[in-house]
């Protein structure tokens, strides 16, 4: 069908290729392949096993995590690596590709994955940003914000999987809105939205927990309601929510081997806890030294931006942010109990997907600023952009475990110690740039003194801004 407005040009194409290459060429500077958690080896691991192998059991990494059980049924006596494995289907082209030349590190490859992963997300906030009515000029710069100004840029140097998590719920929101756009006509669009939630939900199972804010986001306006046809919402819910159900079936059949337990809504339900609910719903998102807005300080625009989303009486993108920042931040509190901080990792880590939810929430107040960027509220968002900036190359210039090494002996260099969450003296902001000069940098080419590296990616990185501003 023919699309409602003029919404993918050629002169966008071209403004999505420069976003993706400067993105990627940011990333890849501060690349450092370096190992920053169990769980990264373990999907690694897996990853490694199902090119060579076609399986997720775990072999490099037994020392870890050893077999509980010997089974005489089993070809080997191995774990395996129980996560959902989106990420590792994906990761397999990069290990494969690595071990067709000699030299090239498996694991260095596939330490890039989130750099491809990150930039794409841009891309992404880029186009929904275009799709809800922006202009190009707020589109690109909502986009780079994401890229720079928030987490998704410290991740961007790991293996966890809420970068691919973030991504495909993005994707899964941006489909909504071209859905809706054509009056919800359009069987493409549909199944669209269909594979994107499916490949968020085979990510992390987690991602049940966006529903509510996917299910919004659908919502035809309060007008559209009234005047037409009922049945069209809860054809929207009852779509979504059968996705989630047949997901939760086949977790509780035990029918998805080796990842059943993930997908097992009504064990995990059973299992959940209130007991550090409290504490970790205010550090995800109270907390001004590791919540959601305290480690990306632009989120805050969220704010004033849901105000003028409401002015308008465009309730949608306001209220899912909202919703998806309170449904991941109780989730993860009640579910993963006194693992709530999610390892030695960049805090909060568990709501990385809700930034750029949170971003799209802020779109206006950066439309305001650039049509007029000399005045007080251009002034004040870009001093909250300048810290967001500094809270980024805090977490993407040092190896993070230089920070819990520098904590006091009393905080045991855990994640959940509330001192750095709440004392200014202890925020990541803080400590990390005392450590510059002092520690090495973790950029993979600062060690070997491979200047030319950061240099090429500054020229493509350049590159990519002159195809961006080109008229």
């Amino acid at each position: 069908m023919t699309e409602p407005t003029p919404w993918l040009t050629r002169r966008r194409l071209r403004l999505l290729v420069g976003v993706l290459l400067f993105v990627a060429s940011l990333y890849m500077i501060t690349y450092s392949g370096r190992i920053e958690s169990s769980d990264s080896r373990f999907l690694f691991d897996a990853t490694e096993s199902l090119v060579n192998s076609g399986d997720f059991y775990l072999n490099l990494t037994t020392w870890l995590r050893p077999p509980s059980r010997f089974d005489a049924s089993l070809s080997y006596p191995l774990e395996t690596v129980n996560a959902e494995p989106m990420q590792m289907f994906l990761a397999a082209p990069f290990y494969w590709a690595a071990r067709q030349r000699p030299g090239i590190g498996m694991l260095h490859t596939v330490w890039s994955f989130n750099v491809i992963v990150g930039a794409a997300a841009c891309g992404v906030f880029f186009l929904y940003a275009l799709a809800l009515g922006f202009t190009e000029r707020t589109a690109l710069l909502g986009a780079l914000l994401l890229a720079t100004a928030t987490v998704v840029w410290p991740y961007s140097k790991t293996f966890f999987r809420e970068p691919l998590q973030l991504l495909f719920l993005l994707l899964t929101g941006l489909c909504i809105e071209r859905l809706r756009a054509g009056g919800y006509r359009s069987l493409r669009w549909a199944i669209a939205v269909l594979l994107a939630l499916i490949g968020a939900l085979m990510t992390k199972a987690s991602a049940l927990m966006a529903l509510p804010a996917l299910i919004v986001l659908a919502l035809p306006s309060l007008s559209a309601i009234r005047l037409h046809n009922r049945r069209l919402v809860w054809g929207i819910i009852g779509v979504l929510g059968g996705v989630v159900i047949l997901f939760a079936a086949l977790g509780a059949a035990g029918v998805l081997p080796g990842v059943e337990a993930r997908y097992n809504v009504f064990a995990r339900l059973v299992g959940a806890s209130s007991e550090h609910l409290g504490t970790a719903f205010s550090a995800y998102l109270l907390s001004p030294g590791g919540s959601i807005w305290g480690t990306s300080p632009v989120l805050l625009l969220a704010l004033p931006g849901a105000y003028l989303w409401l002015h308008e009486h465009r309730y949608r993108i306001a209220l899912a942010g909202v919703i998806m920042a309170l449904t991941f931040a109780i989730g993860y509190a009640v579910l993963n109990g006194a693992h709530w901080a999610g390892g030695l990792s960049w805090p909060p880590r568990f709501l990385v997907p809700v930034a750029p939810f949170l971003l799209l929430t802020a779109l206006p107040v950066i439309e305001r600023v650039l049509r007029k960027p000399i005045s007080l509220l251009g002034a004040a968002v870009g001093l909250v952009a300048a810290y967001s900036l500094w809270m980024q190359l805090s977490g993407v210039t040092l190896w993070w475990g230089h920070y819990f090494n520098a904590l006091p002996a009393e905080s045991g260099g855990l994640a959940d110690w509330l001192p750095a969450y709440y004392d200014p003296a202890y925020f990541r902001s803080v400590v990390m740039p005392s450590l510059w000069g002092k520690m090495p940098w973790d950029f993979a080419w600062a060690e070997y003194q491979w200047w030319l590296v950061p240099v090429f990616y500054i020229g493509l990185a350049a590159g990519s801004a002159w195809l961006i501003s080109r008229e």
